[in-house]
């Protein structure tokens, strides 16, 4: 079992990781870079830890009240409606939306990655799934064709999306 000290300095490593390779290389290139918050009501750690990585670039933070969910559908649901009002309250909107967690190592510079903001026109995700392939949640049969896994194997009872990273347009959040 992990003890909460190491847990702690994981954590720290991977807000680490989201402020070099996300936050700062789209500041540097002329972006205001904004932070919506969603994290579980049982968070597994302080949230004194994300909170003082983050900054005063949280401008809201809102809690799912599950212990856990099936996907990342619901944090996410949460996660673009807390955004919205928002931006609908301060009037104010943003070249592009990046939906990522902050209990990711992030490796690579982002910004090198997807581009300026501006020029990011779709959908982009982060990562593929095993085998090279993108999971797919509506068509369970295709699924279970396309990966093969272990009995027992979770993700073959709740195939999902990709949810490391997701970047999309502005106006693609309504």
């Amino acid at each position: 079992a992990r003890s909460a000290k190491s847990r702690n300095t994981a954590q720290k490593l991977c807000l680490n990781s989201l402020n070099q390779r996300l936050i700062e290389p789209y500041e540097r290139s002329g972006h205001r870079v904004d932070v919506f918050l969603t994290v579980y009501q049982k968070l597994g750690g302080p949230m004194r830890i994300i909170q003082n990585a983050l900054g005063s670039r949280i401008v809201s933070l809102t809690t799912v009240h599950q212990a856990w969910t099936p996907s990342q559908l619901l944090p996410l649901g949460v996660s673009v409606r807390a955004f919205l009002a928002w931006c609908t309250a301060q009037s104010t909107g943003y070249a592009a939306v990046v939906v990522t967690r902050f209990d990711l190592y992030l490796k690579p510079d982002l910004h090198q990655l997807l581009g300026d903001a501006v020029g990011i026109d779709g959908f982009r995700f982060l990562f593929r799934e095993s085998g090279g392939h993108w999971r797919h949640h509506s068509e369970r049969e295709a699924t279970n064709r396309t990966f093969s896994m272990r009995p027992g194997q979770s993700w073959k009872r709740n195939p999902r999306a990709p949810d490391a990273l997701i970047a999309f347009p502005f106006g693609y959040t309504r």
